[in-house]
Parts: structure tokens; C-alpha cells; sequence
């Protein structure tokens, strides 16, 4: 499984080219299952259109909309008869309650295990063991009232995108402290690859680790 989390997407020629050197085949016959469920709900979603745009300058032409929140039949097959599944960016409560409606927080790990996974954001935030980083200042609208933060769990720490961009890093350091677990914290410039249980950031922008404080 090839993780590679993003805040902003594909922002520079820097991830662009990453993206590309991790498809490991022809970017013009990649075929891309582009999840924008988390956008649905955004009263300004222009950012999906910029991060399309950014994917296409990669040279990917076969990209498919997927939105979970639609019946299964209508969206199952494009996740498993694709190369990179892109979960888009949006709010990380209404992406994670959906989720867990479509059964993919159980089933999605399987699906992704020979395939590319790109997370913007809240889908990058999703894959680890809690969502609760998504109430740090300022937060993401928990409309649904949302109480179980606990997420995907395919990483043992939190991440935090934007920061510095948009979430102040005093409000990412105030958090980490009292956070069980550790925090990877960037800016819109830089993204995770996680990759043959190897960690790291990629592209040239603020980053940070926060330590556990717990043993």
C-alpha cells in the first residue's frame, strides 16, 4: 500500500512528479477513482475543480467521479478497476460518517493494498486512528453531530494538513499536547508518502513532528 496525503493536492512540480514516479506506469493510461464526497457538503467547493486541474498536468486523462454517499452499485466497481484512488478533500466528519455508512472503513484498506492512495486534506486526515484533529481551530463543521472520531487506522498517528496555511501552528502545538498520539504536521506544499512502512515528507514547505507525550 502506497499512501501519499496531501493537504492541497498536487500543488507543485515537486508532488506532481512524485505522483507520477508512484503510479509506476504511464500516467496517460492510469485510470484515477476521484472520491469528492467530503465536497459535497462545502458551501465552497471551487478547490475541487484546482485539484482536478493540478491531476491532469500529470498527463492522468481517465478519471472517474465517485461519490459513496450514492448507492454502492453505483460507484464499487470504479474503486476496484482502477490504479489510484483520490479521496478528495472537503469535511473530514461527513467523509468518515459516509464511510462507515458504505462499509469502506472496513473494506477500503483491502481495495487500496495494490493501488496508489491520494489523500487531500480530510482524506488524508482519515487514515489515522482519529479524526480529532479536525476540531482544532478552525474547525471543520461537525454538522452531524459527530461523537466517534475513530478513523481508518492505517497510520498510528495524526495528521495535520494546512498548517501554517491555514490552521495556526499554536493551535497544532496546544493540541499535541494533550494528543495521545503523535502528530505529522505540514503546509500546503509538502505531502506524507508512506510507503513500504517507510515515512517521510515529500516537497519543499514547512513541516513538523510532534512527539507523543504519552509513553
Amino acid at each position: 500500500m502506497k499512501l501519499f496525503l496531501t493537504s492541497n493536492g498536487l500543488t507543485n512540480y515537486v508532488l506532481r512528479n512524485k505522483f507520477v514516479e508512484l503510479l509506476e506506469k504511464n500516467p496517460k493510461e492510469a485510470n484515477v477513482a476521484f472520491i469528492n464526497t467530503a465536497s459535497k457538503v462545502q458551501d465552497d467547493n471551487g478547490y475541487v475543480e484546482t485539484d482536478l486541474q493540478n491531476l491532469k498536468k500529470t498527463g492522468v486523462k481517465n478519471i472517474s467521479l465517485v461519490d459513496i454517499s450514492e448507492p454502492k452499485e453505483n460507484w464499487q466497481n470504479n474503486l476496484f478497476e482502477t490504479d489510484v484512488i483520490w479521496m478528495e478533500g472537503g469535511n473530514t466528519f461527513y467523509l468518515l460518517e459516509e464511510l462507515r455508512k458504505s462499509g469502506l472503513t472496513k473494506d477500503l484498506k483491502d481495495v487500496v493494498k495494490e493501488k496508489l492512495y491520494v489523500g487531500v486534506s480530510a482524506g488524508s486526515i482519515i487514515v489515522g486512528p482519529t479524526i480529532t484533529i479536525a476540531n482544532v481551530e478552525p474547525p471543520d463543521i461537525n454538522s452531524i453531530g459527530m461523537t466517534d472520531f475513530s478513523a481508518l487506522s492505517w497510520v498510528n498517528f495524526e495528521l495535520s494538513p494546512h498548517t501554517t496555511n491555514f490552521v495556526p501552528l499554536e493551535n497544532v502545538e496546544k493540541f499535541a499536547k494533550e494528543s495521545p498520539y503523535t502528530i505529522y504536521a505540514y503546509d500546503d506544499n509538502v505531502a506524507l508518502l508512506i510507503q513500504n512502512e517507510k515515512v517521510g515528507f515529500v516537497g519543499n514547505g514547512f513541516n513538523k513532528i510532534f512527539l507523543s507525550p504519552q509513553p
